[in-house]
C-alpha cells in the first residue's frame, strides 16, 4: 500500500513532531534557566544615564523587513529576556517615559545569544527645553 504525504497529512490519526516547528517569538521572565524552558536568544538590561534599572521600558523587537516580531517589557532590574527569534538583522527598540528612546540593531546567528544593553537619557523639561547637543550648537 503506497501513502502520499496529503494522506498522511489529512490522517487524524497523524502526530506532528512538535521539533521541527518553527518557534515563535516569545518574552521570557528573567530568571536562571532551568532544563526543559526555552533558552532566551536576546537579553539585555535597560538602564538609565546614572546605571539605575529602568523597570517597566517597552522592549520591542522588529526584523528586517519592518515586521514587530516581539515585545515585552523590563523587570525590576530592568532586565529582559526574549526567545524564539528567527536568525538574520534584528532592531531592538527601547522606549521608557520620560526618557529618550534607543535602537539597536544586531544579527542574531543560529546558536549564538545576542545581549543588547541600553542606557536611557532623559527628555529636557519645559516648553521651550532642546536636546543638550542642539542647545550647544547654538551659541
Amino acid at each position: 500500500m503506497e501513502h502520499s504525504w496529503r494522506n498522511v497529512r489529512n490522517d487524524p490519526r497523524a502526530v506532528e513532531d512538535p521539533a521541527l516547528e518553527t518557534p515563535r517569538p516569545a518574552a521570557l521572565p528573567v530568571h536562571a534557566h532551568h532544563f526543559g524552558e526555552p533558552v532566551p536568544v536576546l537579553y539585555g538590561r535597560v538602564q538609565d544615564r546614572e546605571g539605575r534599572p529602568v523597570r517597566g521600558a517597552a522592549v520591542t523587537v522588529i526584523d528586517g523587513r519592518g515586521r514587530q516580531l516581539v515585545r515585552s517589557v523590563t523587570d525590576g532590574t530592568g532586565e529582559y529576556a526574549v526567545t524564539g527569534l528567527p536568525e538574520g538583522h534584528l532592531s531592538i527598540v527601547v522606549s521608557a517615559s520620560g526618557l529618550h528612546p534607543m535602537v539597536h540593531q544586531t544579527l542574531l546567528q543560529t546558536g549564538m545569544t545576542a545581549r543588547a544593553d541600553f542606557a536611557l537619557h532623559g527628555m529636557p523639561q519645559g516648553r521651550h527645553a532642546r536636546p543638550e547637543h542642539m542647545a550647544n550648537a547654538q551659541s
